[in-house]
Protein backbone atom coordinates (compact mmCIF):
# COMPACT_ATOMS: atom_id res chain seq x y z
CA UNK A 1 0.00 0.00 0.00
CA UNK A 2 1.05 3.09 -0.84
CA UNK A 3 -0.42 6.78 0.69
CA UNK A 4 0.24 10.05 -1.04
CA UNK A 5 -0.71 13.00 0.43
CA UNK A 6 -3.53 12.13 2.28
CA UNK A 7 -5.09 9.44 -0.40
CA UNK A 8 -4.68 5.63 -0.35
CA UNK A 9 -3.32 3.73 -3.34
CA UNK A 10 -2.59 0.55 -3.86
CA UNK A 11 0.44 -0.60 -6.18
CA UNK A 12 -0.52 -3.77 -7.68
CA UNK A 13 1.57 -6.23 -9.96
CA UNK A 14 0.45 -9.48 -11.92
CA UNK A 15 2.41 -11.90 -13.68
CA UNK A 16 0.78 -13.77 -16.95
CA UNK A 17 2.61 -17.36 -17.43
CA UNK A 18 3.34 -18.92 -21.12
CA UNK A 19 4.12 -22.75 -21.94
CA UNK A 20 8.04 -22.91 -22.58
CA UNK A 21 10.15 -21.73 -25.52
CA UNK A 22 12.41 -23.93 -26.60
CA UNK A 23 15.03 -21.28 -26.48
CA UNK A 24 14.34 -19.85 -23.13
CA UNK A 25 13.62 -23.68 -21.76
CA UNK A 26 17.41 -23.75 -19.72
CA UNK A 27 16.40 -20.93 -17.66
CA UNK A 28 12.51 -21.96 -17.06
CA UNK A 29 11.87 -25.18 -18.24
CA UNK A 30 8.02 -24.69 -17.43
CA UNK A 31 6.96 -21.38 -19.03
CA UNK A 32 8.37 -18.53 -20.63
CA UNK A 33 7.03 -14.75 -18.29
CA UNK A 34 4.46 -12.69 -20.95
CA UNK A 35 6.66 -9.99 -21.88
CA UNK A 36 4.53 -7.39 -23.45
CA UNK A 37 6.23 -4.32 -26.05
CA UNK A 38 5.18 -0.88 -24.93
CA UNK A 39 2.69 -0.69 -27.51
CA UNK A 40 0.61 -3.17 -25.42
CA UNK A 41 0.48 -1.67 -22.32
CA UNK A 42 -2.82 0.12 -23.29
CA UNK A 43 -4.77 -2.52 -24.73
CA UNK A 44 -3.42 -5.18 -21.68
CA UNK A 45 -4.17 -2.54 -18.68
CA UNK A 46 -7.56 -1.24 -20.43
CA UNK A 47 -10.36 -1.88 -18.13
CA UNK A 48 -13.22 -1.03 -20.61
CA UNK A 49 -11.71 -4.54 -22.84
CA UNK A 50 -13.85 -7.05 -22.49
CA UNK A 51 -13.55 -9.27 -25.26
CA UNK A 52 -10.39 -11.12 -25.43
CA UNK A 53 -9.45 -11.77 -29.14
CA UNK A 54 -6.79 -9.27 -29.28
CA UNK A 55 -5.08 -10.83 -26.37
CA UNK A 56 -4.55 -13.79 -28.75
CA UNK A 57 -1.18 -12.66 -30.56
CA UNK A 58 0.57 -11.38 -26.94
CA UNK A 59 -0.68 -14.69 -24.95
CA UNK A 60 1.74 -16.91 -27.77
CA UNK A 61 5.03 -18.27 -27.06
CA UNK A 62 7.43 -15.98 -28.71
CA UNK A 63 10.59 -14.23 -27.69
CA UNK A 64 9.26 -10.53 -28.57
CA UNK A 65 12.03 -8.18 -27.88
CA UNK A 66 16.46 -9.11 -27.45
CA UNK A 67 17.05 -10.18 -23.94
CA UNK A 68 20.40 -10.06 -21.74
CA UNK A 69 19.84 -12.96 -19.47
CA UNK A 70 22.16 -13.29 -16.63
CA UNK A 71 22.64 -16.47 -13.69
CA UNK A 72 22.19 -14.77 -10.55
CA UNK A 73 22.78 -16.59 -6.85
CA UNK A 74 19.71 -15.49 -5.75
CA UNK A 75 16.85 -12.43 -6.08
CA UNK A 76 18.49 -11.07 -2.72
CA UNK A 77 21.97 -10.15 -3.86
CA UNK A 78 21.84 -10.32 -7.87
CA UNK A 79 25.14 -12.12 -7.45
CA UNK A 80 26.32 -13.04 -11.42
CA UNK A 81 27.05 -17.13 -11.27
CA UNK A 82 28.27 -17.02 -15.05
CA UNK A 83 28.44 -15.48 -18.13
CA UNK A 84 25.60 -13.54 -19.87
CA UNK A 85 23.70 -14.59 -22.34
CA UNK A 86 21.94 -12.69 -25.35
CA UNK A 87 18.68 -14.06 -26.86
CA UNK A 88 17.36 -12.78 -30.21
CA UNK A 89 13.93 -12.42 -30.53
CA UNK A 90 11.65 -14.82 -32.81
Amino acid sequence: MIEQSGKVSFLAAYRSDLPPHPRFSHIHPKSIPLMLNREDFDMWLDPSLTNTDPFQDLLKTRIRQPLLVEPIKSPATLEQTGQAERIEPD
